[in-house]
């Protein structure tokens, strides 16, 4: 019997979305995918309120960004930094350490090449780019690079698949049905994980609460994790949705999106004993991320 049923899916990345309100002046840091033009966002006016809404935040967040739209571009991970040092955080913070499959995330991980960075700015529903008027480059400087830049990244994306293939398929539907199996299976173990390993705090409007009573980070005194009940399938709309990579047979088929936003003392309630109404009562997060879990669908698999 297979210890898993899910695999990560390789021919897609793990994508790290970066923002940071001052451009850098320093050099150059690595050069753009340019899945369109190289003076172009690879992609165009997403809603900053929708991002919000979506459980996004963004360390230099200021309410007149709301307003505001997001454009993104695809850079290749700085060979000048450490790419394993920035993943690992986000592999340990939300524990995916602890998954049986973990070693292929590791031996994926350990590869520059499926570590992409989405440098984002933010801008006006007009906002044009051009060879005049570029994309701002990705850029490093000084000794805190390293730092300075995994501050700057609030989602990390992982891509999931079904470890048994099962073409061919006898319909279109059938291929996107079967493509959402391997999240289905990854959240049931991931979930599994959090009642192990976590202090689970209650359910509130569609989200299970976990408290990570000793983060990651050592300079804070926990996190919260907020798990949707339900990932978000695209069964009937998934055209809508077309993967940069491959945008006539790749598209998106279902997404989960986990906060996770750490905070750091004073607190007014034992941490150990926390429940849902002490989230009320939580000083400002310090700092905030979302881990992307998503399924692709593949129509060239079915050829």
């Amino acid at each position: 019997m297979e210890r898993y049923r899910w695999i990560l899916n390789e021919k897609m990345t793990i994508q790290l979305s970066s923002y940071q309100q001052k451009e850098n002046d320093g050099n150059p840091a690595s050069q753009p995918l340019n899945y369109k033009e190289e003076y172009d966002a690879d992609v165009a006016g997403i809603p900053v309120r929708r991002l919000l809404e979506l459980g996004f935040s963004f360390r230099d967040y200021r309410p007149e960004m709301e307003d505001k739209f997001f454009f993104l571009k695809y850079y290749r991970y700085p060979d000048a930094l450490d790419h394993k040092k920035t993943v690992e955080k986000t592999f340990k913070a939300y524990h995916l350490d602890k998954l049986e499959a973990f070693e292929t995330f590791e031996a994926f991980a350990g590869q520059r090449k499926n570590i992409h960075v989405k440098k984002g700015i933010v801008g006006g529903a007009d906002r044009k780019f051009s060879p005049d008027n570029p994309f701002p480059e990705l850029k490093i400087s000084g000794t805190d690079a390293q730092t300075e830049l995994d501050a700057s990244i609030f989602a990390s994306a992982l891509y999931i698949k079904p470890k048994d293939s099962a073409a061919p398929f006898s319909s279109r539907a059938s291929c996107v049905a079967h493509s959402h199996l391997g999240l289905r299976e990854f959240i049931s173990e991931l979930r599994s994980v959090y009642g192990q390993s976590l202090t689970f705090i209650g359910k509130d409007d569609g989200f299970s609460y976990y408290v990570d009573n000793s983060p990651v980070e050592k300079s804070a005194d926990l996190a919260v994790l907020k798990f949707p009940e339900e990932a978000t399938f695209f069964d009937d709309n998934y055209e809508k949705y077309p993967m940069l990579q491959d945008p006539e047979t790749l598209f998106l088929s279902a997404i989960l999106l986990i906060g996770r936003a750490l905070y750091s003392g004073p607190l007014n309630f034992d941490k150990h004993q926390m429940d849902l109404d002490d989230l009320k009562s939580l000083p400002q997060a310090v700092e905030n991320h979302v881990l992307e879990v998503i399924a692709v669908v593949d129509f060239n698999l079915n050829q």
